[in-house]
């Protein structure tokens, strides 16, 4: 089944069960929703204003229940009579509510201090800034992300979702109401790309736990955002079924499509440690997950404090879809430190500016750089293939005295290096010989590695290594089996570095073997 399938079939039990609420929470309208609908402020203004109701019952004031909802206040199950509304620093100081039987939503608006007027200038132009960086990674990498067109739909949910994070646009309830739900869709649908291309379903723990995380993930996404399009329905389930808002608030803060995205891949990393590339780099690996992981956490501890999440929240997703990107189709040589630095420069740039500024906030962002780059240290560390595996190989297949020496060594080098099942060296003497291999087809130039889908033995072999020379596509092959299917990213660079370093010794044999030929014609 396809990704956009499962996403349709997901998406349309969160519409069956929402529509389904809100039908039977019609009913259910007794409670008083106060609203600025203006969420800027809310956002970007530490100092935000109080609000306070109160019930006058037998002229006797007492002061009501209120919680947070949305960018204002909402008191449930209320009955009807007058109500008081008290409101700090603001010209409509007081307010007084007659309450009937429909539900009274009561919308009030203030005038934006020129500091406020400030902060959205400033962040107007931080998004615009980090809009264009985004773009300019995505022009980066056109060609590669054009190639995968699973990746096309996340990334311009990704995009609208910066524009909606943006102060001019994030105005009002229904721009907050696109925001998370575009937010959840891009969620939903990283997290399903993930766990297809890397949980394998043979591996049954690891499938009933990921499962299980995800069914308490979309369940408590599904509950809670039923709760946040329809005030309706809060009212119902605090009056009904608080209990079920309990169980799943801490699966709806604890657990996100993020936590669930790094916890995949941590599993991964840790599952593929046959090989002695692997073994070498697989501390920093999980040192790099773990302090995505925590951060992520951090992210959705904030959930409720909507000041300082949503900008946060783009943040995160922006950074998990190009780890997706930038690690899972092993695209990461290009531009990745320039990305994680420039990255960092946004991050840091939010905090400083949002955060009010004392010494200790300072301090809270130097020690944040210093997580940062010691996170990016384990990143770039993480990502390098050690070059004593290739400089080891080369001198050796130069100490070969024919072809058929040069094919048994290489094909014992890689297998023992990588622990494969399999490896054939096939020299190709002419141009079309790779045909008797592989499909006949146009191979692009930086196509150094071949997965099965283009191998004529599929069943015999899962990758296909190209040795290429200069202006000579195809000098040889290295057919490989793999115990796990699919190489790690550090096995497939050792590959290609493989390639690069025995052409030269490949090259020499192939004019060898046919100066022989055509010596043998004569």
């Amino acid at each position: 089944m396809s990704l956009t399938k499962k996403l349709m079939i997901y998406l349309s039990i969160f519409a069956i069960f929402f529509i389904g609420m809100s039908y039977i929470s019609k009913d259910y309208t007794d409670y008083i929703f106060i609203s600025n609908n203006h969420n800027t402020v809310d956002i970007f203004n530490s100092t935000k204003e109080k609000t306070e109701l109160f019930q006058n019952e037998n002229n006797e004031i007492k002061k009501i229940r209120t919680q947070r909802y949305m960018n204002g206040l909402v008191s449930n199950n209320v009955p009807e009579g007058e109500y008081l509304l008290k409101i700090k620093d603001n010209p409509t100081k007081e307010k007084v509510i007659n309450k009937s039987k429909e539900p009274f939503k009561k919308k009030y608006y203030y005038t934006l201090k020129k500091e406020n007027l400030k902060d959205i200038i400033f962040l107007s132009v931080f998004t615009g800034l980090f809009i264009l960086y985004n773009g300019v990674l995505f022009y980066s990498f056109k060609a590669e992300i054009l190639k995968r067109k699973e990746l096309i739909f996340p990334l311009i949910l990704l995009f609208i979702k910066m524009f909606f994070t943006n102060p001019l646009t994030f105005s009002n309830i229904l721009v907050m109401h696109i925001n998370i739900g575009i937010t959840s869709i891009l969620g939903l649908y990283l997290l399903i790309y993930v766990n297809e291309k890397k949980i394998r379903k043979k591996d049954r723990i690891t499938n009933f736990f990921i499962g299980a995380l995800f069914f308490c993930y979309l369940s408590s996404e599904i509950f809670y955002n039923s709760i946040i399009f329809n005030a309706d329905v809060l009212n119902y389930i605090m009056v009904n079924l608080k209990w079920i808002s309990k169980i799943l608030l801490p699966f709806y803060t604890w657990i996100d499509a993020t936590v669930i995205i790094l916890l995949i891949y941590f599993i991964d990393i840790n599952r593929n440690q046959k090989s002695e590339i692997i073994k070498k780099i697989i501390t920093k690996k999980n040192l790099t997950i773990l302090s995505f992981l925590i951060l992520s956490i951090v992210v959705d501890l904030i959930r409720f404090e909507h000041r300082f999440y949503f900008y946060l929240n783009m943040f995160e997703f922006t950074f998990i879809y190009w780890y997706i990107f930038l690690i899972d189709v092993n695209l990461n040589n290009k531009y990745k430190l320039l990305a994680i630095k420039v990255f960092q420069m946004f991050v840091h740039l939010y905090l400083f500016y949002v955060f009010t500024k004392s010494i200790d906030i300072v301090l809270w962002i130097m020690v944040s750089f210093i997580v940062l780059n010691i996170h990016t240290y384990l990143f770039t560390g993480a990502l390098k293939v050690d070059k004593n595996y290739t400089e080891g190989l080369l001198n050796r297949m130069y100490l070969t005295r024919n072809m058929e020496e040069f094919e048994e060594q290489l094909s014992k080098e890689v297998k023992k290096t990588l622990g494969l099942v399999k490896v054939k060296i096939e020299m190709l003497l002419y141009k079309e010989d790779y045909k008797k291999y592989l499909k006949d087809r146009e191979y692009d130039e930086s196509e150094i590695i071949i997965d099965s889908n283009d191998i004529l033995c599929k069943d015999e072999y899962d990758y296909a290594v190209r040795l290429k020379y200069g202006k000579k596509p195809f000098l040889g092959l290295v057919l490989i089996k793999s115990q796990n299917l699919k190489l790690a990213y550090e096995e497939k660079k050792y590959l290609e570095m493989v390639s690069e370093k025995v052409s030269l010794v490949s090259s020499r044999y192939r004019m060898l073997k046919l100066q022989e030929e055509l010596d043998c014609e004569k």
